[in-house]
């Protein structure tokens, strides 16, 4: 934030004493026309509807303490509204169970929703809450030397010019989804009537020289040019104190310096602080593992030497800095130039990215390999080119690597990039299955399943599924569950099928809360229970699979366990639409003749509110 021109007031560690103060101290920092942020991360807890951020030294007791023990979010807000700020908005990276182990209908698991405006404030303040899971439910946290999946995913979207602040939380909102495996999905409510772009293209700095290329310092410098860290400059000088940009580098250091900027920024954990590295003779791993490694690992890279780091788990802002660090002081390994490809990739700056793979795959890494054939297959970063994604997959298939292998089975099982030929795409899956890899052993699952190339065989098929869901796959658990419930080579058993979507939906699966959700709405192997089969239907939408509101809408519309309600079924099946299901679309166009003009009109409005927050 402080990249972005903001004036900071960091807290740590907040107990009682200061938060009964904080109150005033927003009140100190804000004024007519502030855009004010509110960030908290720590515990808080809801209690007969309103949001209460806890002290450190709180103790559990019983839940009547909390309004005069805790800081009420209330007071938040309030104090941003009476100051006058133009714009309020509140992020809480804070959710949690009930802390007081005794049961309470006033209290609430996760926290709430906060819709209000509260008793006393000025309504003209446009004001935003962002949450770091839906209402009601229980976030993630990090470790002392890591951020949450939600702060991670905040600071990389920060970094992203243009962004207006709803479209930053939508992106927050997909990183955090895909890193905890659909189980926690961030939320924000509010409306602003202004756009907000809090880091627009004329932020930056200063703009390297034309023709500066896709060189390291390039890169480099396109990562720390807005950058009000002097230690940002004076590392680039360090590292690359011949190149032309340098001058620059030295201009916007005195800048800085000159203005008072020099203020030490928050302090930033080392990636070491818990990656513990065996020490063995020699010091030899010590100097294997950068901290490149431990901030950006890719768990698809069989030649990693650390523990990896999911997509949406990458803080883009430091592992860009880390890597290009270890780069610049080790520019001959391929390892680093595959990781630092990976980070750029997920601050979606693709052409660099491109450039990087090139330079690992170059150097034989096959990794490298595979991700640049996958930019290649997907257009992303240039222009998209079958014929050479197929010959990176080989070249990384032939190399060992399992992923190039599976992408490489499957371009042949599509005729994509070469001829269409099952039987080489059967060859090259079942050894990337052979090695053990849950994806590849799925992936075989499939062939057997769909009869590609082969007699199609469920019992082949069935057992490749076990054994990836037996490693963990999701997909894989969700795939049982389907034989399960049809009897297809085994006997149905739907107590089984039961089973196997519950720990599916437990991995994060998208489709099993689906097919779960049938088996309740009709009470086949569960008793019958339409909310239940609601809840299920609502969480497979939430993960990404709009057909749970086709469902929601069919109940709807027939009242089955629920008065019927034609408005709400329009709705559901427009929600389903937006996912291309095609029982959606046509039900939403034969419920549109039936409702008046206005009631469609708010539905519609209801729909983009959706869109707003989810696409």
């Amino acid at each position: 934030m402080k990249d972005l021109q903001f004036q900071i007031e960091l807290i740590r560690d907040v107990g009682h004493a200061e938060m009964e103060k904080l109150e005033r101290r927003i009140a100190s920092f804000v004024n007519n026309d502030t855009i004010a942020i509110f960030f908290y991360a720590g515990h808080a807890v809801q209690y007969r509807g309103k949001n209460y951020l806890l002290p450190v030294e709180f103790t559990p007791t019983r839940p009547t303490d909390l309004p005069a023990k805790s800081l009420a979010l209330d007071t938040i807000l309030k104090a941003m509204h009476l100051g006058g700020a133009k714009i309020a908005i509140v992020i809480l990276d804070a959710c949690r169970d009930n802390p007081f182990g005794t049961a309470d209908e006033a209290l609430g698991k996760g926290l709430a929703l906060i819709e209000r405006i509260p008793d006393g404030a000025r309504s003209r303040t446009e004001t935003l809450v962002a949450y770091a899971t839906e209402a009601g439910l229980v976030s993630y946290d990090g470790s002392r030397s890591t951020n949450s999946p939600y702060t991670a995913a905040l600071i990389s979207a920060l970094e992203r010019p243009g962004l207006a602040i709803e479209d930053v939380l939508r992106e927050v909102r997909l990183n955090v989804r895909e890193a905890t495996n659909n189980r926690q999905l961030p939320w924000f409510s509010g409306s602003l009537e202004t756009k907000l772009v809090l880091r627009t293209e004329q932020q930056l700095s200063a703009r390297p020289p034309a023709g500066a290329g896709m060189d390291l310092p390039a890169v480099h410098w396109r990562t720390i040019e807005s950058s009000q860290d002097p230690g940002d400059f004076r590392n680039f000088l360090d590292l690359h104190g011949a190149s032309p940009l340098a001058s620059q580098a030295r201009s916007v250091l005195a800048t800085l310096e000159a203005g008072g900027a020099a203020d030490p920024l928050p302090e930033v954990l080392s990636p070491r602080a818990e990656f513990r590295i065996p020490q063995g003779e020699g010091g030899e791993l010590d100097a294997l593992v950068k901290d490149c490694d431990i901030v950006a690992s890719d768990d698809e890279d069989f030649a990693r030497v650390a523990d990896p780091v999911r997509y949406g788990l990458v803080n883009t802002r430091q592992a860009l800095r880390v890597c290009t660090t270890d780069l610049a002081r080790d520019p001959d390994n391929p390892r680093l130039k595959f990781l630092l490809a990976r980070v750029l990739e997920i601050a979606r700056r693709y052409e660099e990215a491109r450039e990087f793979y090139r330079m690992a795959a170059d150097d034989g890494y096959a990794a490298g390999m595979t991700n640049l054939g996958a930019m290649y297959r997907s257009g992303r970063g240039g222009p998209a080119d079958d014929t050479k994604a197929f010959e990176l997959f080989r070249k990384a298939a032939r190399s060992g690597s399992p992923r190039g292998r599976v992408n490489l089975g499957n371009m042949f099982l599509l005729g994509r990039g070469a001829a269409k030929n099952e039987a080489e795409a059967i060859y090259w899956t079942r050894l990337a299955a052979d090695i053990g890899w849950a994806k590849a052993i799925n992936a075989l699952g499939n062939i057997y399943e769909n009869g590609q190339g082969l007699e199609r065989d469920d019992g082949a098929a069935f057992a490749r599924y076990q054994t990836a869901a037996q490693l963990g796959l999701s997909e894989a658990m969700n795939s049982l569950g389907r034989f399960y419930e049809e009897g297809r080579a085994v006997p149905q058993d739907l107590t089984q099928a039961v089973r196997w979507y519950e720990r599916a939906i437990a991995e994060g699966d998208r489709f099993a809360p689906y097919r779960l959700g049938r088996l309740y709405l009709w009470g086949k192997g569960v008793r019958a229970d339409t909310g239940r089969a609601v809840a299920l239907f609502e969480m497979a939408a939430q993960r990404g699979f709009l057909d749970g509101f086709a469902e929601i809408g069919k109940i709807f519309e027939d009242g089955k366990g629920r008065p019927r309600n034609i408005e709400r079924a329009y709705f559901n099946y427009r929600l389903a639409s937006l996912g291309s299901n095609h029982k959606g679309e046509a039900e939403a166009r034969r419920l549109d003749a039936m409702l008046p003009a206005e009631v469609k009109e708010r539905v519609e409005q209801e729909v983009r509110d959706w869109q707003r927050h989810n696409l």
